[in-house]
């Protein structure tokens, strides 16, 4: 019998749960047992015995104990708003199981909150040509976030994110907020700018984190120039993506292009590849960025 899932309802008098997606399996398996129907005639032999016809009354001991002791596998969603919940029964009735993303946004977080906020008004995701469908804008925007707040200390693993939902469910810093509109204003500036679009997860993820951890330092950002060089480097990354061994053989030798691309086509998300990729793009964009007077 496939999944069930239940929807807890809290505080209500007369059960602790509702059924989201399920309740005509369980009315047949209930009807059963009650005697209302029997097994149809085209029913195949089990362990040997023909059970065509029967009630679950006239089934052995044996039957009925295997029956009763089936065990159910169960979901159980927490926290959900109406209009989740009917997002999630229209995906199952469609057979269209739910990505990492989505499974997030059911979470009830604050950051959660901020992060579909965010997604939804901030000029840089209103202008980039991020997909928005499936809450991928929503991913990668978590991912940034997840790195820049806990300084690439963890995997960018699906359990990390889900973690970071839940560690703030109702409020967090409001200097997270803060950070995050500035670093999306230069990404924006740049992404304007510049011929080539930052539309990967990686490219947004590693240049969020670059400006993330100098914002304190930035006195402005060279957004010409900045966009140039990732234009150039991105063209030259998207040339030897299939081959980026050439890049060890020509002359000149580019070894961080090359250190770049291995660690951005493989496991991305752990923390040595999020660590070298993001070496690279200090040596590559550290030069565009102009830092407060000390003084």
């Amino acid at each position: 019998m496939p999944k069930i899932y239940l929807s807890e309802t809290i505080g209500n008098p007369h059960h602790d749960y509702e059924v989201c997606d399920g309740q005509q399996r369980l009315k047949a398996f209930w009807a059963f047992m009650d005697d209302e129907f029997a097994l149809g005639d085209q029913s195949r032999a089990i362990l040997g015995h023909d059970l065509a016809g029967k009630h679950f009354s006239q089934l052995s001991p044996r039957f009925k104990r295997i029956i009763e002791n089936f065990q159910l596998v169960i979901a159980i969603i927490k926290d959900a708003t109406p209009d989740e919940k009917r997002t999630l029964f229209a995906r199952l009735q469609m057979g269209v199981v739910l990505t990492p993303p989505e499974l997030r946004n059911a979470i009830a977080s604050a950051i959660g909150s901020f992060i579909n906020t965010v997604v939804e008004t901030n000029d840089y995701f209103l202008n980039c040509r991020i997909p928005n469908k499936r809450f991928k804008r929503q991913d990668i925007l978590a991912h940034a976030l997840a790195l820049s707040l806990y300084d690439n200390q963890h995997d960018l693993k699906a359990s990390l994110l889900t973690g970071l939902y839940e560690k703030y469910p109702t409020n967090f810093d409001q200097s997270v907020a803060q950070r995050t509109s500035q670093v999306l204003e230069w990404l924006h500036n740049i992404n304007q700018a510049a011929s080539a679009r930052i539309n990967t997860k990686w490219g947004f993820v590693d240049l969020f984190w670059f400006l993330w951890k100098r914002i304190g330092t930035i006195q402005s950002v060279d957004v010409t120039k900045f966009a140039k060089a990732f234009t150039d480097f991105e063209i030259e990354r998207l040339n030897h993506n299939a081959a980026p061994e050439m890049l060890l053989t020509r002359r000149p030798m580019n070894l961080p292009l090359y250190e770049y691309i291995q660690a951005f086509n493989t496991s991305g998300a752990l923390t040595d590849r999020l660590a070298k990729r993001q070496k690279v793009i200090e040596q590559q964009f550290s030069r565009y960025l102009h830092q407060r007077n000390s003084s």
